[in-house]
């Protein structure tokens, strides 16, 4: 299926719903022989799984370059975007070329910041192999951050085009999935109570693991709705890079309870109608991995740690409501204890 997608006066075409390999089968891509070149930046899966068949649509080999990236965890994004523009200078890549990017959400950032800033570079195509992808490159937030979640850069900017098949998550290993739900949660806590309650529901049935149903709600979502699917809890989890109990949790551990404390503080802030209790036991079970704050972890540490990363910014998007966000002042210290001291307590309960 194909529909136009229209953010910010910019304009995407999206074609989802459809097998990519028909697509290259059909021809579909017979387009990118009509730039001057085209450079490939890709995930190290789908090189091996599509370079041959993307390849033969060009005659002469100098109309195209192939850059490889490696594991988001194994480099830092900003040395990254330098290796490439170092790789593209070396290419003597001409003025015109086309930017394909191939591979999960770190993919879509990198190459969206390669469109705005190189010179060389005239349209982007981007084929996410993840929802969070797919989500990620329509919100039209590119961003570069730190190991420790400081945020590099930031740009708008939507593909030209963006093609999803969501059979090309078998490309990615097992945890994207885990990452690709939480995605979608927090998609539906903050911008549509409904598909929310469609995620809770489909993830009491054998058929949750496949996100195909949810692309179509996805765009209209998006193409209505502002959705940070970045900064919405960013502040809260980077606040436990600056402390010296961090390493008691994982990256990802790190990432998941700044999400839910975050959401905690809104609840709490605009007496909102939720179980979060019966919502945290659920997110924990998806995920598969337990959110408990280290009892190493200080909590007023943690509290003036996060009071003064939000306080860096003149206001904060809060959940007023299931489904909706608005800009609220930054909570204060004494706030922020409060809400880490409940969700302690409800850690002890579970």
């Amino acid at each position: 299926m194909r529909t136009t997608f229209n953010k910010n006066n910019e304009t995407t075409q999206i074609i989802y719903a459809e097998s990519f390999n028909r697509l290259l089968f059909q021809q579909n891509f017979s387009e990118l022989t009509h730039f001057p070149c085209v450079l490939f930046v890709t995930s190290q899966p789908f090189y091996e799984m599509y370079y041959e068949k993307m390849t033969t649509l060009f005659e002469d080999q100098t109309q195209y370059h192939w850059f490889i990236c490696p594991t988001p965890e194994s480099i830092n994004q900003f040395e990254l975007y330098h290796r490439i523009l170092t790789y593209m200078e070396e290419m003597k890549l001409p003025e015109g070329t086309l930017l394909l990017g191939a591979g999960d959400s770190f993919i879509y950032h990198l190459c969206g910041t390669l469109k705005v800033t190189s010179f060389y570079i005239s349209n982007f195509f981007y084929v996410p192999t993840t929802m969070t992808g797919f989500t990620h490159s329509l919100t039209g937030e590119a961003v570069l951050l730190s190991s420790s979640l400081a945020i590099y850069t930031k740009q708008f900017v939507l593909p030209e085009r963006v093609v999803y098949d969501t059979m090309l998550n078998e490309l990615e290993p097992i945890e994207s999935w885990t990452e690709d739900f939480i995605t979608l949660v927090k998609l539906g806590l903050t911008c549509k109570k409904e598909l929310l309650t469609n995620l809770y529901q489909a993830s009491k049935s054998k058929k949750h693991a496949f996100f195909a149903p949810f692309v179509e709600i996805v765009i209209e979502i998006l193409e209505t709705t502002h959705f940070s699917s970045l900064t919405y809890g960013l502040l809260f989890s980077k606040s436990f890079y600056q402390l010296n109990e961090s390493h008691y949790l994982s990256q990802n551990q790190k990432n998941d309870i700044g999400f839910l404390l975050h959401t905690l503080w809104g609840i709490k802030e605009n007496q909102i109608d939720f179980e979060f209790r019966k919502f945290y036991l659920w997110f924990e079970q998806i995920v598969g991995r337990k959110l408990l704050l280290p009892n190493q972890m200080i909590t007023y540490d943690l509290a003036k740690s996060i009071s003064l990363e939000v306080n860096r910014h003149k206001n904060l998007e809060c959940l007023v409501s299931i489904g909706q966000l608005e800009k609220m002042n930054s909570p204060s210290i004494e706030s922020l204890y409060s809400v880490i001291e409940e969700y302690r307590n409800l850690n002890k309960n579970s």
